[in-house]
């Protein structure tokens, strides 16, 4: 579901859902990942850039920022980063939080929400009536010298991609620079839509041109034209694109980045990918370790969802099947799985190298579980190897960066 790069050294808008439902009614499992993935990694990515940057100012951005809630009152993604940004963890910094909205109504609604949260006047935000394009360089001025986090949602395709590219170009890069991360979604129903009016040479689709130049803003280009496999089905090609488009904009962006591929249910195609990026080793390992905790969240709501839909308001079926205790089993099978994956992850880098830090081996150890496995997971594999006998080192300390993970007999 989820796929790293490391390329570091060291517009469509519309109002509803792919199936024309109201998007604002209420969460679909889809959002809930996204909405995790704010919830988690917001005040982690505040308080360690926040801790050494001038004022400890740390600017947020949404650039598609909805209405704030949904009708059911659950969270939408301003009301996430507003919680966030008051989150104890985060005393002493401060988070400017500044949301974009382009429909009028829903501005409204948005500006609404911020007022509520905000009841005590401690949080620090500005929302702003228009298309996300129209305000970026003022809040680009913004962060100037400030760590910055931009979360970029919309519906259908968004900025395009040189845009992207240009947000990194504009800030600084190197070991000791102000953070710049950005997370956008990149819409696969306009993937799979917009790959069939490649396919169909139909004379009678006078917008085919600009329909595929669309893709080509957003993607960077025409290369997701060229399919290395023309027989590929949509999931496939999906995986095909979700891969190149990370190598595409890491390359241009000088960047590292994550990708995960949300979907409503496992066996279900992809609704949309998230796309990560960022210049900082720090980053891509928490934001690996806010994917896994998301996804967790995903799985229940999922199985939450599957469990209602068999089962309805039955209570006799909570009592006496209690979903809470199924879905713990669930995922100690699940965390057993990637223990062992790790396991072996380890012991073939151990075969190789008498010696190693993980930082440096991030990928080869989570082969095959990345963005779903964590650090505890690794803690464990360390853990039983150490028993084992395999390697000398224990699961203590900071595993990334400073434990060094040796075989026996290897010098110190």
């Amino acid at each position: 579901m989820a796929e790293q790069h490391d390329e570091s050294a060291d517009t469509l808008d519309g109002t509803e859902t792919a199936d024309g439902q109201p998007f604002f009614k209420s969460r679909r499992a889809a959002a809930v990942f996204k909405h995790a993935i704010l919830a988690k990694y917001v005040v982690p990515f505040a308080s360690k850039t926040g801790s050494t940057s001038t004022g400890n100012r740390v600017v947020i951005v949404d650039g598609y920022a909805g209405a704030g809630r949904y009708e059911d009152g659950k969270p939408g993604s301003p009301a996430l980063i507003a919680e966030a940004a008051r989150n104890p963890a985060l005393k002493g910094r401060i988070i400017e939080c500044h949301f974009v909205e382009q429909d009028a109504a829903t501005y409204r609604s948005l500006r609404q929400v911020l007022e509520e949260v905000d009841n005590g006047g401690t949080l620090v935000w500005e929302a702003r009536h228009g298309n996300v394009a129209e305000h970026l360089d003022e809040l680009l001025a913004r962060a100037v010298g400030v760590p910055l986090f931009l979360f970029l949602d919309p519906f259908g395709l968004g900025l395009p991609f040189d845009v992207i590219v240009d947000i990194f170009a504009s800030r600084p890069s190197g070991q000791y620079v102000p953070a710049t991360e950005v997370l956008f979604r990149f819409d696969a129903n306009a993937i799979r839509r917009i790959r069939g009016v490649l396919h169909k040479d139909d004379p009678s689709n006078k917008g085919r041109e600009k329909t595929l130049g669309a893709l080509d803003r957003a993607a960077g280009g025409t290369w997701w034209r060229d399919e290395d496999d023309p027989t590929l089905d949509n999931r496939q090609y999906l995986e095909w694109f979700e891969e190149r488009l990370l190598d595409e904009i890491t390359t241009r962006a000088k960047c590292a980045g994550w990708t995960a591929a949300v979907k409503p249910r496992e066996d279900l195609q992809t609704t949309y990918l998230l796309v990560f990026l960022t210049r900082h080793r720090d980053g891509m390992e928490t934001f690996g370790e806010t994917l896994s905790k998301a996804q967790e969240t995903w799985r229940r709501e999922v199985f939450d969802q599957a469990f209602a839909a068999i089962h309805g308001s039955d209570q006799s079926a909570l009592i006496e099947l209690d979903p809470d205790a199924i879905f713990k089993r669930q995922e100690a099978d699940l965390a057993e799985q990637l223990q062992s994956q790790i396991e072996q992850n380890l012991r073939a880098l151990l075969r190789d190298h008498e010696r190693f830090v993980v930082r440096t081996k991030y990928g080869a150890v989570y082969k095959g579980v990345e963005g779903i496995a964590r650090i505890t997971h690794l803690r464990k594999a360390l853990k039983s190897l150490h028993a084992a006998g395999v390697t000398t080192s224990n699961q203590v300390g900071d595993v990334y960066a400073k434990q060094v993970i040796r075989a026996p007999g290897a010098q110190p």
